[in-house]
């Protein structure tokens, strides 16, 4: 039986001027996008241009964002933060392979750098390349071992798969890393329906309307 799941892609976006915190979460999807595109001049900073990509990633430009953080490489062509939101530009119009170049190039420059593990992961997700993405996923999770994304991530492949028992692990650690993050109680409600333990669900679902308050 095939779950039905409220999935919604996170992608990790690094911000320039807050490098000390944990980066903000993205939910996007792609989209068509009609806005008037940017023309940059050649002579702003390179902090300048990734404020004005980023910038433009919040706002949906994503056309915009790619030209600024294509600027930014242009100056930087080391810069991890320039190549992973730029992944997120591409990704989110629907340029999956450029988004997975720019995420190679990332994680080629920092091995360790568990986003954009989890943003390349996504893609897989999304392309259906199931092992590659859990991977990835896994990966980020070996670097980060408290990211509730990854784990979320994993449990809807094993739920695409009809691993229920795997899928239900991976949900509990998400929640556990995270205990306010609606998304996962609704797919674990899911998943507790698959195995028939209503009850279980029926308090994820509640939790869920908690949250969403």
């Amino acid at each position: 039986m095939k779950i039905v799941t409220l999935f919604i892609v996170l992608m990790t976006l690094i911000s320039c001027d807050d490098r000390g915190s944990d980066s903000s979460k993205l939910d996007l999807r792609v989209v068509e996008t009609k806005v008037p595109i940017v023309l940059l001049p050649d002579n702003l900073t390179l902090q300048e241009y990734l404020l004005k990509g980023n910038k433009f990633l919040l706002d949906n430009e994503f056309e915009n964002a790619i030209n600024a953080f294509s600027q930014a490489l242009r100056l930087d062509i080391n810069n991890i933060e320039a190549y992973n939101n730029r992944g997120i530009a591409y990704k989110s119009i629907g340029e999956f392979q450029k988004a997975i170049d720019d995420y190679n190039s990332a994680i080629d420059i920092n091995p360790s750098y568990a986003n954009s593990y989890n943003n390349r992961g996504q893609l897989w997700e999304n392309m259906k390349v199931y092992p590659k993405a859990l991977y990835d996923f896994s990966k980020a999770i070996e670097l980060n071992p408290i990211d509730p994304i990854a784990y979320y991530n994993i449990g809807n492949i094993y739920g695409y798969m009809s691993e229920y028992e795997l899928a239900l692990e991976n949900f509990n650690k998400a929640i556990e890393n995270n205990p306010e993050f609606p998304d996962a109680y609704y797919n674990r409600g899911k998943i507790y329906e698959e195995l028939k333990m209503f009850e279980e669900a029926k308090l994820d679902f509640q939790k869920v309307e908690e949250l969403n308050k």
